[in-house]
């Protein structure tokens, strides 16, 4: 064994220190990861609205009211009393037993329909609060109802919110008597109802907490029930649903791998002290990157274990394998250098959650193969057995046939698997990180059943427009008007008068104002609008329009997304278009039309590195090759197993890198020996455990990522061993195959 110099020892412990001080900080300091739309993917018109938008850009979350006995909640005067004197106590009453408790998480604004409608009698000089009947409030009839062509803002916005927070089955009566079924002498009929609370907190993304708190309270103190819905709780849920899989798999990960690591090396301090470097590096990974400035989503978390699964390989080859020295180190760089590359594409990817992940995982792949290199590496070489055994040691002999042919055998399994596997990619939502069996995502998908609103999704334009440009006003004017129009933007119609849900500049005013500016100024004044306007550096620079579209419906957004650019083309107007919806309707079509272009371009950057390792274009080539093949078939597979999704790429990714690692190892000098394929095979399988047991996970990223890598491990040892009898053959031929003893050293 070499001696090592005094400043390679040095360079050790220093190694040594700073990993032990950056694990000291994870654990004193661990990282708060999240989960929410921003962490997805980029969505250039949502930023600019909460970084730009006059009014702050709030959280927003539904809370959904029946009462205790099920029966009639809107035609019932004193339930609508009631609830409206809830509502009060909610927003002013710090006193009451229904009062806001919070002061780190506030709210601005709640909007009920019962609220609307007290505004909506107050214009015609009725009292819905003080009322003892409902005759008393209408009579005498109100003409039109409230959604006629003479009603005032009041009573067209109680008009809307009876239409988005009342279910859509329900009898709206005098909030448009218009409508089949409906009269102007009765009062909306409905047996549950909707708020929209919006919230704000010092800190973000928004703690929840204080609203479950509250509605579980009010349930309490109550005749009725509050229960809270919407986007933003499922995010939540899906948080401490991986936050739970990952505390439930970690332990057991731990276990597992000593165990195995205890089985294949028959030696318990190396085992330990492998298990000991997978623990710094996982820890060393989240402070690096946290000191980088890397945000955390809770994805990110499934890097752990795989981290945890690829560390163990340099155990195995510097104690099981029948190389020296300078050929493990070779061949574990040539396998870290080759997976990081694979992976790199991840880092690129317009995929956020696909970019962190990569980005993990690298960091990950790299401090193992530092910790495997510098530190651990003579205890390895030192506990290695070197006693003599021919019969490990000595080539290993199979027939011709299998050698000549496995390698090629494999490729066009690989290729009839590619050709027949199913295509399509999942659309990126909030849906994709839940187990179907989730509750809240029942009460969702009822919600959307039953609610305009729930069934609806918000989709954002921004132009750029000075606020006081006079001669582009009327084009963005126009523009809005026209975008109104466009079959996928959502409308109340009541056969006299056609409603769009869409929010921009004020259209209900009689003005002779021609700037956005202006405009908006005397609406606010009036308050008769929310600002939408754009501001920078105190200016105003821009507008956004919101407007609201089919949440069922992707190929409708993504025409809508078309129609819009193409009309602002047509107005020469300039700007972002985006939304949840169509943002990730164009993410999960761009990942299906390049996912194989993904897949040739890592074959690419694997043919690059390994040639330029190993110096030698053909084993490049072959490892590449190999690489893709298997990166093809995992994705066949997802196909298959588990349907292509956001967490799909990264897994392909690192599929190739696993079968780069592989190959490179099967791509040695000499004949394969029954020590080079247990120790190929026994890192293969400790890898795996790890991945088996993610496989299970409740997290559906999690649980198909584990579930693919699982498969891509198999593959990869399976195709490396094909191509080390392959390489028996050819390396017999040649001067080079003299077989180095197990304890040479270079």
């Amino acid at each position: 064994m070499e001696v090592m110099s005094s400043e390679s020892v040095r360079f050790r412990f220093g190694f040594i220190a700073v990993l032990l001080v950056l694990s000291g900080l994870a654990i004193i300091d661990p990282v708060e990861p999240s989960l929410s739309t921003s962490l997805m993917f980029e969505d250039e018109a949502v930023q600019r609205v909460e970084n730009e938008r006059a009014n702050l850009h709030y959280s927003d979350l539904v809370v959904r009211i029946t009462h205790d006995d099920g029966a009639q909640l809107s035609s019932n005067l004193t339930r609508v009393q009631e609830l409206i004197s809830i509502e009060n106590d909610l927003l002013n009453d710090p006193s009451s037993d229904f009062a806001w408790k919070s002061s780190e998480v506030w709210i601005v604004n709640l909007y009920s329909p019962y609220s609307s409608w007290s505004d909506a009698f107050n214009d015609s000089g009725r009292n819905l609060e003080n009322a003892t009947r409902w005759g008393e409030i209408l009579q005498p009839e109100i003409e039109g109802g409230w959604c006629s062509e003479n009603s005032t803002n009041n009573e067209m916005q109680a008009f809307q919110d009876s239409l988005m927070l009342l279910p859509s089955d329900s009898r709206v009566n005098v909030a448009c008597p218009s409508l089949p079924g409906s009269s102007v002498i009765l009062p909306p009929e409905s047996n549950e109802i909707l708020w929209v609370i919006h919230l704000e907190s010092h800190t973000q993304p928004t703690d929840w907490a204080p609203l479950f708190e509250w509605a579980e309270n009010a349930s309490e103190s109550s005749d009725y029930q509050f229960s809270t819905a919407g986007v933003n709780l499922l995010f939540g849920i899906a948080k401490d649903t991986a936050e739970k899989d990952l505390t439930a798999v970690m332990l057991p990960a731990f276990i597992l791998l000593l165990v195995l690591l205890w089985f294949g090396l028959r030696d318990i301090v190396i085992a330990s002290a492998t298990l000991a470097g997978v623990g710094v590096v996982m820890l060393s990974t989240v402070s690096l990157l946290t000191l980088a400035g890397h945000q955390f989503s809770i994805i990110d978390g499934i890097a752990l274990p795989i981290v945890m699964g690829v560390a163990v390989d340099g155990a195995f080859w510097y104690c099981r394998s029948s190389r020296t020295r300078d050929e493990v180190r070779k061949m574990l760089f040539v396998a870290m250098m080759t997976t990081i590359a694979a992976v790199m594409l991840a880092i690129i990817s317009p995929i956020l959650v696909q970019k962190s992940l990569g980005l993990v995982m690298a960091t990950g792949i790299l401090l193992s193969w530092a910790v495997s290199r510098f530190i651990l590496e003579d205890l390895f070489l030192s506990r290695r057995d070197t006693t003599h055994e021919d019969r490990l040691d000595l080539p290993i002999r199979i027939p011709e046939s299998i050698e000549q042919n496995s390698w090629s055998a494999m490729l066009v399994f690989f290729a009839i698997l590619v050709l027949v596997s199913p295509g399509g990619v999942a659309i990126m939502n909030v849906e994709s990180f839940l187990p179907e069996n989730t509750p809240e995502l029942e009460e969702i998908e009822d919600l959307e059943s039953r609610y305009i609103l729930a069934s609806s999704t918000t989709m954002y334009v921004t132009i750029d427009v000075d606020g006081d440009d006079s001669d582009k006003f009327q084009d963005v004017l126009d523009f809005q008007k026209r975008i109104s129009l466009h079959p996928s933007a959502i409308s109340l119609d009541t056969g006299m008068i056609r409603q769009p849900l869409v929010t921009g500049i004020p259209l209900n005013l009689n003005s002779s104002f021609d700037t956005i500016d202006s405009r908006f100024n005397e609406a606010i004044e009036a308050d008769e609008a929310t600002d939408q306007r754009l501001i920078r550096g105190g200016e105003t620079k821009g507008v956004a329009i919101q407007i609201q579209i089919d949440s069922r419906d992707s190929n409708g957004a993504l025409a809508f997304g078309e129609d819009t650019r193409e009309l602002m083309n047509a107005y020469n107007l300039t700007g972002e278009i985006g939304g949840d919806l169509l943002t990730g309707a164009k993410v999960a079509k761009t990942f299906e039309e390049s996912r194989i272009v993904q897949i040739l371009l890592a074959g690419v950057m694997v043919l690059i590195v390994s040639s330029m390792v190993l110096k030698s274009f053909p084993k490049g080539l072959r490892i590449a090759v190999g690489a893709v093949a298997v990166g093809a078939a995992v994705d066949a597979m997802a196909g298959y197993m588990t349907g292509r999704g956001m967490e799909t790429a990264p897994a392909v990714l690192l599929g190739m890198g696993f079968a780069a690692d592989y190959l490179s190892h099967a791509s040695a000098d000499h004949p394969p020996t029954r020590r080079d394929n247990s120790a190929r095979w026994l890192a293969g399988m400790t890898s795996l455990s790890g991945f088996v047991l993610v496989g299970f996970a409740a997290f559906p990223p999690a649980r198909n990522m584990g579930q693919l890598l699982t498969a891509s491990i198999l593959l990869s040892v399976i195709l490396a061993t094909s191509l080390s009898f392959k390489n028996s053959t050819e390396v017999s031929k040649g001067p080079s195959s003299r077989f180095p003893r197990i304890n040479e050293e270079e």
